[in-house]
């Protein structure tokens, strides 16, 4: 109908692609020179996808607004609902592993399911804060996984082999985080640059 799409994600693909994911529900991809899209073909074919990321083996994964959808390289898509809520983030983990991050309902607590190629694992790790708004993560080389929440004061990190949260203050109004090349973490604040 001409609506132009609302973006809620960018990502360039190994291949050189750019894909956006759109408030309608379909993925547009973009190769320099021409635009194709689609539309997820599984049970959450009406949702919109709000992150993606593209694991080693090919497979892309999207978190939805009931679970998580999976497209491999040959096409097939396939729904994994979660209990309780949407998935926020889909990150992969040093081991390949797939992790979704889940609010749990009526709660202040946060849901976390690995999947490790064949069945899911939910894991609960105890009072584990929602952040508010701006909640966001990202995966370090050393198999933990760090989230923060914009202004705040301190990251937290989790541990995925043992289970166990560790809290690093970064000082005052937190902007944001990003991996360095060689793996280092870096964390923005209004105070300046803290590295891990």
């Amino acid at each position: 109908n001409g609506e132009k799409p609302g973006i809620y994600w960018i990502q360039e693909m190994r291949d050189g692609r750019v894909w956006f994911l759109s408030d309608k529900g379909r993925v547009y991809t973009f190769d320099g020179a021409s635009w194709e899209s689609f539309q997820l073909s599984d049970e959450f074919e009406d949702q919109p996808a709000a992150r993606m990321v593209e694991t080693a083996n090919g497979d892309v994964w999207f978190a939805r607004l009931e679970g998580l959808s999976r497209l491999q390289p040959n096409g097939t898509t396939t729904s994994y609902p979660i209990n309780g809520g949407s998935s926020w983030f889909v990150p992969e983990l040093l081991d390949g592993t797939i992790l979704s991050v889940t609010p749990v309902e009526g709660s202040d607590q946060t849901e976390l399911a690995v999947f490790n190629g064949s069945v899911w694992r939910n894991y609960s790790y105890g009072d584990i804060p929602i952040l508010g708004a701006g909640l966001a993560e990202m995966a370090d080389k050393r198999g933990g996984v760090w989230f923060w929440s914009r202004f705040q004061t301190k990251v937290h990190r989790l541990d995925h082999a043992s289970e166990r949260w560790r809290i690093y203050r970064v000082g005052n109004g937190l902007f944001g985080g990003t991996m360095g090349p060689n793996g280092r973490l870096w964390f923005y604040t209004e105070q300046g640059a803290v590295g891990f």
